[in-house]
């Protein structure tokens, strides 16, 4: 997920395709062979496990379709009004109602490059799970990633956007600067009060893509990644990276063009889908 300028892929961006179904399992032996029904915390959203969205590869290769579908109608349309209002998440959005934004931002690119990272972690990292538990774990996992990554990016942009009426409110400075601070004040306040909010709009599947891979990184943490497919790492390193990253640059208040807020969503969104796998093992519920 990016602001409106795209931004590559979170986790996987340059892991080593072959490497990321080796290693030693970093819960359980049982892990290896893993083939039972999704864990409860997904639900069935989406039908059974074998036949339709439940098959492993159709579910997989149906959501890399559906981010290609949406990619090639960015780049075909002459005027994006109707792109940029039902397939990015923001505020506004929210605010006007259009909560389908939500997870439609999920499937949306109009960078070749953001689409082509995103594709690969969500190929790699996606076909184990799919392995283990199943297309529809995988659609659910996706679908649950994407919404809680747009929803972190909201509440992180709100948070922010009060933060700045704060700033404004203080009025430090010298008389232009105090000035200035009161008409940003009261734009900010006048666009809010009418449903329109001066803070990004974001899109992509890095947040969707984050859960299915720190699902998969607290799931085997000491299997070996090719990072740039050349140095061997351990995935629970290269996970920690990439989550120092955003944490790092969720403090950028020039603004980078990426939604950091919502890569962190994402990942914890497969933070608790890890977690409840972890809970039903410890009582054995599987």
């Amino acid at each position: 997920m990016s602001s409106a300028s795209a931004s590559a892929s979170g986790f996987a961006a340059s892991a080593n395709a072959r490497s990321a179904r080796r290693g030693t399992p970093g819960v359980s032996g049982a892990f290896r062979a893993y083939r039972a029904p999704p864990p409860g915390f997904m639900g069935s959203a989406f039908g059974g496990r074998r036949g339709g969205f439940g098959d492993e590869n159709q579910a997989l290769w149906g959501l890399i379709a559906a981010n290609g579908a949406v990619y090639y109608a960015w780049a075909v349309s002459e005027d994006t009004r109707f792109m940029r209002k039902n397939f990015m998440v923001s505020e506004e959005a929210l605010a006007r109602g259009r909560y389908h934004t939500m997870l439609t931002s999920a499937f949306s690119h109009f960078d070749l490059t953001h689409l082509g990272m995103n594709m690969i972690a969500l190929y790699f990292f996606g076909k184990s799970v799919c392995e283990r538990f199943g297309g529809r774990y995988l659609l659910t996992l996706y679908c649950v990633g994407g919404v809680g990554a747009s929803v972190a990016h909201v509440l992180w942009c709100r948070q922010q956007r009060r933060r700045r009426v704060t700033r404004y409110k203080e009025g430090r400075g010298n008389i232009f600067d105090r000035m200035d601070a009161y008409v940003s004040r009261f734009i900010e306040e006048r666009g809010a009060s009418r449903g329109y909010y001066f803070t990004p709009a974001a899109l992509g599947a890095s947040g969707a893509v984050n859960a299915i891979v720190a699902f998969e990184v607290l799931l085997y943490p000491f299997r070996t990644i090719l990072l740039y497919a050349i140095l061997p790492v351990p995935s629970i390193l290269l996970g920690g990276l990439f989550l120092l990253r955003d944490i790092v640059g969720i403090q950028d208040s020039q603004g980078s063009g990426v939604a950091h807020a919502g890569h962190l969503g994402g990942a914890a969104v497969g933070a608790l889908a890890f977690a409840s796998i972890r809970t039903r093992l410890r009582w054995g519920r599987y």
